[in-house]
């Protein structure tokens, strides 16, 4: 389901898709206050974010218990629908009622501090939002109250209507193929074996759309381009860290895509003919064995691709575990990768 860029999604438990799948909340309220001081850097701000945690501990029935588990905070900092950077912990019964981060490095200007809590199973418990203008050379400090998370029953996301996607900027699928591992071609910076299936594939749809990911120093090298787009997912550049379709769509969200999610062949197909481009979840061993181990890296087990188009009888994949660039399999074995485990779900990803 979408969500505009703004309505950032943090996630916390697993529940069992690929590799994890989390539950998705987002919403935020204004709460919190600001100071100046002088800094030793004259080229760039830092800040310093001090959350305050005890409102978690005294709040109404509905947060019984909650905070007396082990919970996710993510602190996210935006410019201009932009991430600049994120911060990811966990507080549990023994944390302190107040907490202090520091964000370095950070360029002059106006940003928002949003911080979401989730409990273990996925439920946004707590959240904050919160404006400050950095300048040049100083550091800001910024107080924020996390508060317990309201449900809006009118809140209805879903009616939200969607745009037709813009062209991409690459007709190509091998312009904007990346691989998830080693390959001279590819991804020469690449490790020889990786879990970044799910960055690679988003990172592929954002090089469709000529769009780079926050924080990249070098958008030409496939590997950082991959790496960067787990941060915005996951808030990690861990290549070994499972990825979940609940990441992609947050990444998605925060770099300013639209998505959807799809169910079932049909829905996939009906994506590709409105020129979105779709991520699907499954297993490659139902098509890996076509090919030779110079043309596909053999896995089995949970993966994700990008679906470029689609035919009366084939699909054609930017799978991130080809060592060829784009693929063509039957639709019957893409079917068939799509049923693993009864998945048979993914998401569209556009502008």
């Amino acid at each position: 389901m979408h969500r505009r860029w703004y309505q950032a999604l943090i996630i916390a438990a697993a529940v069992g898709l690929p590799a994890c799948v989390y539950v998705p909340a987002s919403s935020y309220l204004p709460n919190g206050g600001t100071t100046w001081s002088t800094s030793k850097s004259e080229a760039s701000a830092r800040l310093t974010v001090s959350l305050k945690l005890d409102t978690l501990k005294t709040a109404s029935s509905v947060m019984d218990g909650a905070y007396w588990q082990t919970n996710q905070v993510t602190v996210s900092v935006l410019r201009d629908h932009q991430l600049l950077d994120i911060k990811t912990f966990a507080v549990g019964a023994l944390s302190a009622d107040k907490l202090k981060l520091a964000f370095e490095n950070l360029s002059e200007g106006t940003v928002q501090v949003i911080v979401e809590v989730h409990d273990p199973d996925g439920v946004q418990i707590g959240e904050g939002s919160e404006e400050i203008t950095l300048r040049a050379g100083r550091k800001a400090s910024l107080t924020l109250a996390v508060v317990p998370t309201q449900t809006d029953p009118d809140d209805d996301f879903g009616n939200d209507p969607y745009p037709s996607p813009r062209p991409l900027a690459h007709a190509d699928p091998n312009a904007f193929f990346v691989s998830q591992m080693y390959d001279t071609k590819w991804n020469p910076g690449a490790p020889a074996w990786s879990q970044n299936c799910g960055p690679a594939s988003l990172a592929m749809v954002l090089k469709a759309y000529d769009m780079i990911p926050p924080l990249i120093g070098t958008p030409e090298d496939p590997q950082e381009f991959i790496r960067k787009t787990r941060r915005a997912m996951m808030g990690n550049e861990d290549d070994y860290k499972l990825s979940s379709l609940e990441d992609l769509e947050r990444g998605a969200e925060r770099m300013g895509l639209y998505h959807e999610r799809t169910y079932g062949f049909e829905s996939v197909r009906t994506a590709v003919s409105l020129g979105k481009p779709v991520i699907v979840a499954g297993n490659p061993v139902a098509y890996s064995g076509r090919f030779t181990s110079e043309q596909y890296a053999p896995f089995d087990g949970g993966h994700f691709v990008l679906v470029t188009g689609v035919t009366s009888s084939q699909v054609y994949l930017n799978d991130p575990l080809s060592r060829q660039g784009n693929i063509t399999v039957s639709i019957a074995d893409f079917k068939r990768y799509m049923a693993h485990q009864d998945w048979n779900v993914g998401m569209t990803a556009y502008r």
